[in-house]
């Protein structure tokens, strides 16, 4: 079913639970009152004895059909919770095989470009020429080992696909990007969509602010470490610098400058999913340094 039918539902079952949350409330309230003035002497002892002690059956009566009832509501309201968060993950994973189709297509229509020049070279027989168009043809295609290898410390397998994904698509766009990621970190403590979200966004506008600039200049670097009892996720590049005037504007609902590329969201929903976690996220953008965006969040007590 898709995404809406069950945000409806949820929203639904919410409202009802809230409901009769609030009605057992009231109903204790109203039995605790009764029993105070009954103590004290506050009410009519006749009405006390014959009127309200019998209401008062009748209540209890039905605030256990409403306790029975309410259990089944929240049975079903963290079943729906559920599937909620498995439509989440599908979301995710059609996300990164788009990505993924969008690469390959890509990179086959350059690869038949490339064979068609590689045979063109053949056929007039510029034989040396061909080769030095093969190595540099393939040299930038390989990626190297040792980002490869770093990726394998990611734990998380959801944020291994979107690093394994951004590393390739940088790849094709002539962009360095570099992980610089800590061992050992544990990430089972946060919502795996959640961190994806989060570093997705990032990445995405990182590679978008970079891929048409120079070459040289083409440069991301992502780091995740733990610092001071915070878990801290900086992506980082050295160019282009964010004007003042934006950086005001950067994390506000539909603000974007993407123009018809972008939605206005992205930043807007990473800084509430940070502050979900009741962590932080700092922009810094000046000549000289360069631009980052770093995020920090709390990482629970006794978790090592």
């Amino acid at each position: 079913m898709p995404k809406k039918f069950y945000d409806r539902m949820f929203k639904e079952k919410r409202e009802i639970f809230t409901i009769f949350f609030l009605v057992q409330v009231t109903i204790l309230i109203g039995i605790t009152v009764y029993w105070i003035g009954n103590k004290y002497g506050i009410l009519d002892k006749y009405y006390a004895s014959y009127v309200f002690e019998n209401i008062l059956l009748v209540v209890l009566f039905l605030n256990g059909i409403l306790g029975i009832v309410t259990l089944y509501m929240l049975k079903e309201f963290l079943l729906l919770t559920e599937k909620e968060k498995e439509l989440e993950i599908q979301k995710f994973k059609l996300e990164q095989m788009e990505d993924t189709n969008l690469l390959l297509h890509g990179q086959r229509h350059d690869f038949l470009n490339n064979i068609q020049v590689i045979a063109g070279m053949l056929y007039l027989g510029n034989i040396e020429k061909a080769k030095e168009y093969i190595k540099g043809f393939t040299k930038g295609m390989v990626v190297d080992n040792k980002d490869l290898n770093i990726l394998e410390e990611v734990k998380c397998p959801h944020l291994h696909t979107l690093f394994l994904n951004k590393l390739y698509k940088c790849k094709e766009l002539g962009i360095e990007i570099h992980y610089d990621l800590e061992k050992e970190i544990n990430l089972e403590n946060y919502d795996a969509i959640d961190l994806v979200r989060i570093l997705g966004n990032l990445l995405d506008n990182a590679i978008y602010a970079v891929k048409s600039l120079d070459k040289e200049r083409r440069k991301i670097n992502v780091s995740i470490f733990e610092d001071m009892g915070e878990l801290v996720f900086e992506v980082y590049q050295m160019a282009p610098i964010i004007p003042k005037e934006i950086k005001e504007k950067i994390f506000k609902r539909g603000f974007t400058t993407k123009k018809n590329e972008g939605t206005g969201m992205g930043l807007y929903n990473v800084k509430n999913i940070v502050q979900k976690y009741e962590g932080d996220i700092t922009l810094i953008s000046e000549e000289g340094f360069g631009t980052s965006f770093t995020v920090k969040l709390p990482i629970p007590t006794g978790v090592k």
